[in-house]
């Protein structure tokens, strides 16, 4: 899990003058357009084999101070789910890339990215690292044969194996997908 920060700045001005000013939010909605029209595709084109294509989610925006002033301001904030071997340039780098197409069909939009790094990496641990085997024949015995699916989400799993240690999610079959002894998670 990465954050994002974009930046995007206008020009403030009254509202009774709004043509004065440039309106960050609206050049934000851009940007935000441009992003659900290439982000999707591009992910798509990288999914991984058990965690499928990376994911983005716009969820904060923040502008302005007062309905009568035109923003000069607005900050969105993006929760971007990472693949193994994906770094924060890279992250940085795809948004750049929209921000520059979205530039050509508007030149007064002016937005700067921040990458404020991994917050949890992504947990790839391989399925056949021996305590995985062993986890296996041991779920195959109780429960049946399992199988190896990736997790979308955030778990403590991605701390230990930061750390150094190797590890994995065990779920059970009702938990988001059928049947689940997870060896990949963010």
């Amino acid at each position: 899990m990465t954050l994002i920060r974009v930046m995007v700045r206008g020009r403030t001005a009254h509202g009774s003058a709004a043509h004065e000013g440039v309106n960050s939010i609206e050049k934000a909605m851009k940007i935000v357009s441009k992003m659900n029209r290439q982000l999707p595709r591009l992910h798509d084109a990288k999914a991984h084999p058990l965690l499928g294509p990376p994911t983005f989610n716009i969820g904060v925006i923040r502008a302005g101070t007062q309905p009568i002033i035109v923003p000069d301001q607005c900050v969105m904030l993006i929760d971007r789910r990472t693949l193994p071997g994906e770094t924060p340039d890279d992250l940085k780098a795809e948004c750049d890339k929209v921000i520059a197409a979205t530039k050509i069909e508007d030149s007064k939009v002016d937005a700067d990215v921040n990458v404020d790094g991994i917050v949890l990496s992504v947990m790839d641990t391989p399925s056949d690292a021996p305590f995985v085997k062993c986890l296996g024949e041991v779920v195959d015995e109780v429960c049946g044969k399992p199988e190896f699916v990736g997790l979308c989400g955030s778990t403590d799993g991605a701390l230990l194996s930061a750390g150094g240690v190797p590890s994995v999610v065990f779920v059970q079959a009702t938990w988001r997908r059928p049947t689940r002894l997870t060896s990949h998670s963010h």
